[in-house]
């Protein structure tokens, strides 16, 4: 399952200003952002809107997802307005050990709330 975590428009928690409402005060590092890990993002970004897809970041799984945020995190971001979605049905369009780049020709919008269960 690929999971992402967004707003109701389709935004993702990671921009400025923002993640200072969320994040746990005694995190002190970070997963790398996808542009260091992916030396080609420029590109890829490029060529995915030319191909009309939506992009965004994702995560393979409950681990995946919780690599990059804390059970209190995901309450705090939820109270913010944001959900687990299931990204499962967009096109992997890169994938590094900590994050997937997701296309859709839809909205990320309309992207469902993930069903997770214990084994997902």
């Amino acid at each position: 399952m690929i999971l992402r975590v967004q707003d109701m428009s389709g935004r993702g928690p990671w921009r400025p200003g923002l993640s200072e409402r969320w994040v746990d005060a005694w995190r002190t590092e970070q997963l790398p952002p996808i542009y260091q890990e992916l030396p080609a993002f420029a590109a890829l970004v490029n060529n995915a809107h030319r191909d009309g897809f939506h992009i965004g970041c994702a995560a393979r799984g409950k681990a995946g997802l919780l690599a990059w945020f804390s059970p209190m995190e995901l309450f705090r971001l939820d109270d913010l307005g944001f959900h687990i979605v299931d990204a499962s049905a967009c096109e992997v369009l890169a994938e590094t050990p900590n994050q997937i780049i997701i296309g859709s020709q839809q909205p990320l919008r309309m992207l469902p709330v993930a069903k997770l269960t214990a084994a997902a």
